[in-house]
């Protein structure tokens, strides 16, 4: 399937992304890091990071709004799908509401664009929000963060291979023989969404050249990311006033070979957004998938 034909007239709107700042002295000599752990007063090293970013130049972002139906997650490694779940949007705080109602149809939804995957295993979700200070009707409470701006690729493939590893320490070499793949399902809470849309890039459109691989330690466990460092002719879109019941299906792993192995993605904030937007408030599904066609 080719990308859809791209007319002058496209509707399209522009952004601008937090982009990785490269250390060419710094990196000579250690590899980039980020410490999300609290590190013992004793240590010599009190840094938590050695990664900086930097604001990068205003990017033209299309609208597929017009061509949902034109995309795919083994071309372009991201694909939106109809998820009409029924859920109240109030309840998604209650992760014991989210395990055992929406994991489920998650993992419905995985296999309809995944077909033949014979295994979805959930390994975290996140609840974001891109207001200061959440509103009296706002769907979330407790922890949440704020939309990730940094162009970024969630996990790498040895972050891969030591998770699933991890989990199934008894079956990895044989579930690596087939194919495996890591996807993250994205949705809003309540929409549409009116300010800080997730944008995703043609997986063709970024060379791993411009992926940077970052360790993160985090308290449980070490979850190496890809940043992304400025690169041109990258093809960014988005679904204008994403609703609730359209689901951003996205990969980030694939172990098999000619097809869209990742899909890099951040939030950005639109240039016509009215003045006091209703926060943006989502979820974010992470799964590993094996098997499959």
């Amino acid at each position: 399937m080719d990308a859809p034909n791209k007319e002058c007239n496209e509707a399209h709107t522009t952004g601008t992304f937090s982009y990785m700042k490269w250390n060419n002295e710094l990196y000579e000599t250690e590899s980039p890091f980020q410490i999300l752990i609290e590190i013992p007063k004793d240590a010599p090293d009190q840094r938590t990071t050695n990664v900086e970013f930097e604001t990068g130049p205003p990017e033209t972002i299309a609208d597929v709004r017009a061509t949902l139906d034109s995309w795919s997650l083994d071309q372009h490694g991201f694909k939106y799908f109809p998820m009409n779940i029924g859920l109240s949007a109030k309840k998604f705080s209650d992760q014991a509401f989210v395990k055992e109602k929406y994991l489920p149809q998650c993992a419905s939804l995985i296999k309809k664009a995944l077909p033949g995957a014979e295994r979805v295993h959930f390994f975290g979700w996140r609840l974001r929000s891109s207001g200061d200070g959440l509103s009296p009707g706002s769907a979330l409470v407790g922890k949440f963060q704020k939309p990730a701006s940094v162009p970024h690729v969630d996990q790498t493939p040895g972050a891969v291979y030591d998770l699933v590893s991890e989990r199934f320490p008894n079956e990895a070499a044989r579930l690596f023989r087939g194919r495996v793949r890591t996807i993250i399902v994205w949705r809003p809470l309540t929409g549409p969404v009116g300010d800080w849309p997730l944008a995703v890039a043609e997986a063709s459109t970024v060379p791993p050249s411009c992926l940077v691989e970052c360790q993160r330690i985090r308290p449980k466990y070490r979850g190496d990311v890809f940043y992304m460092l400025p690169q041109e002719g990258v093809k960014w879109h988005y679904l204008s006033r994403q609703r609730s019941d359209e689901a951003l299906v996205m990969k980030i792993f694939d172990n098999k070979e000619g097809v869209a192995g990742y899909c890099a993605h951040a939030s950005f904030k639109l240039p016509d957004a009215p003045h006091d937007p209703r926060p943006r408030e989502s979820i974010e599904v992470r799964a590993m998938v094996f098997g499959g066609e």
